[in-house]
């Protein structure tokens, strides 16, 4: 009891044994933001590279937290961008600080809220 039992180890590279097969990709393909603007303020029609258009309500996150003050100016919620190369939505408040939101939770809330959306137009019936 209390014994860990020896496994052979690799001597050498080619020894070791790759649990997936050749050729295949483990890595899921983060969605990356095409293009962002703001329908009204705190709400945001985003587009993915994979062609899903999603609608995000940031309203109750830019509500709370002084991190978020910059935002709550409709004017400079509309200054909205897409970052290099899509990983994110990003605004430079005055100071020259960024705010941003990544491009995989604006889906998931996207999505989300795409499900809510549709939930609530049921119920309605």
């Amino acid at each position: 009891m209390g014994q860990i039992a020896k496994k052979p180890t690799a001597r050498r590279l080619d020894e070791v044994q790759i649990r997936s097969s050749p050729g295949q990709n483990r890595v899921k393909k983060l969605p990356r933001i095409v293009s962002a603007m703001s329908v009204i303020h705190g709400v945001l029609k985003i587009v993915w590279n994979d062609g899903y258009e999603g609608v995000v309500d940031l309203r109750p996150t830019i509500a709370r937290g002084r991190i978020f003050a910059y935002l709550q100016n409709p004017k400079n919620f509309a200054k909205v961008r897409v970052s290099d190369y899509g990983h994110s939505i990003e605004w430079i408040n005055e100071k020259g600080e960024e705010i941003d939101f990544g491009a995989d939770t604006l889906r998931a809330k996207a999505e989300n809220q795409a499900r809510l959306n549709e939930v609530a137009s049921i119920l309605q019936y």
